[in-house]
């Protein structure tokens, strides 16, 4: 509605045109209350999904640390029998591929 529009209405239509801007606005900020209520819900269980996350990220490093330790323990006992049954086997391999050609 421009400025000459308003100028050429009478009191009343401006009284009821207040009336419905107002209760539009009111209308607005609760519904704006209730969408920063929702998105501060939001925020927090997203926070705390993130806190799960790196609680399990770190549990899973632990792990797999852990697992890597034990792995190498493992070779470093028994590495010289590995190592020379894995060779052993590479061989068997060559001659079997060689044959078949």
């Amino acid at each position: 509605m421009t400025d000459k529009e308003v100028k050429k209405l009478k009191r009343q239509e401006l009284l009821e045109l207040l009336y419905y801007m107002r209760k539009e606005l009111d209308e607005t900020r609760l519904e704006n209350e209730r969408l920063t209520g929702l998105l501060d819900e939001r925020s927090k269980e997203h926070e705390e999904v993130m806190a799960a996350i790196a609680k399990a990220e770190r549990q899973l490093t632990k792990l797999v640390r852990g697992q890597k330790g034990e792995n190498i323990s493992e070779d470093n006992a028994g590495g010289e029998a590995q190592g020379t049954k894995s060779q052993g086997t590479r061989k068997k391999r060559r001659r079997t591929q060689n044959s078949g050609q």
